[in-house]
C-alpha cells in the first residue's frame, strides 16, 4: 500500500515522513514531485502529456511506500494527478493550524537557506514585513482548501492531521493522535 503525504510548507511533513517510515519499517520519498527534482528525473515534465505525467508518478508513487508531497508547489492539476493516481491508496494530509507561523517560517528559511533544520545563529535576516507573511499565509490557505477538496473527491482513505496535534499538544494528546496516524497507514 502506497501512502501519499500532502502538506504545505513548514508543518513538520519532513520529520513526520520520517517517523512514519520507521515507525512502519518502510521506505519513504521526501518531495520526488517537487520542480527542482522533478526537472532531473523527468527533464521534459513540462511539456508531458497527461498520460506520460500519470505514468512518471504512478512509477513514483510504487517506489516507496510513504511519499511526501507539498501541495501548492505546482498548478491544481499536477497535485489532481498525483491524488487521483491509482498507485497513492491513502491520503495523509498535513497543515498547521497557526498558518501564519508556517508562513513566517519559510520566509525566514527561505532568507537562510535552512529548511532541513533550525537556522544557526548566521546573523541578523532582514526585516519580514508583515503583509509579505499574510500574503503567503493567505496562499497557503488556498492550497489547504483546494487540496483538501480533491484529496475529499478522490473517495480514497483520507486522514488530516494537524501540525499542532502531532507536535505542540499535551503528550497523552500526541502519542493518541500518533497511533490513530499510524493505525490509518498500517
Amino acid at each position: 500500500m502506497s501512502i501519499l503525504l500532502l502538506s504545505h510548507q513548514r508543518c513538520g511533513s519532513s520529520a513526520l515522513t520520517r517517523f512514519m517510515a520507521k515507525a512502519c519499517g518502510v521506505t519513504a520519498a521526501m518531495e520526488p514531485f517537487n520542480k527542482r527534482v522533478l526537472s532531473k528525473t523527468f527533464p521534459e515534465w513540462e511539456s508531458a502529456s497527461h498520460t506520460e505525467l500519470a505514468a512518471h508518478f504512478d512509477a513514483g508513487l510504487r517506489a516507496k511506500r510513504v511519499t511526501k508531497h507539498i501541495y501548492g508547489q505546482h498548478d491544481a492539476p499536477i497535485d489532481q494527478l498525483l491524488i487521483e493516481s491509482p498507485a497513492a491508496e491513502r491520503l495523509v494530509l498535513l497543515w498547521r493550524e497557526d498558518v501564519e507561523a508556517a508562513a513566517l517560517s519559510s520566509l525566514i528559511a527561505r532568507a537562510t537557506g535552512t529548511y532541513q533544520r533550525q537556522p544557526e545563529d548566521e546573523g541578523p535576516i532582514r526585516r519580514i514585513p508583515p503583509h509579505r507573511v499574510r500574503a503567503l499565509a493567505g496562499e497557503m490557505r488556498s492550497h489547504f482548501e483546494r487540496t483538501r477538496s480533491q484529496a475529499e473527491a478522490s473517495g480514497k482513505p483520507l486522514r488530516s492531521v494537524s501540525y499542532e496535534s502531532v507536535y505542540q499538544e499535551a503528550e497523552e494528546d500526541r502519542r493518541r493522535a500518533l497511533r490513530e496516524l499510524l493505525a490509518f497507514v498500517e
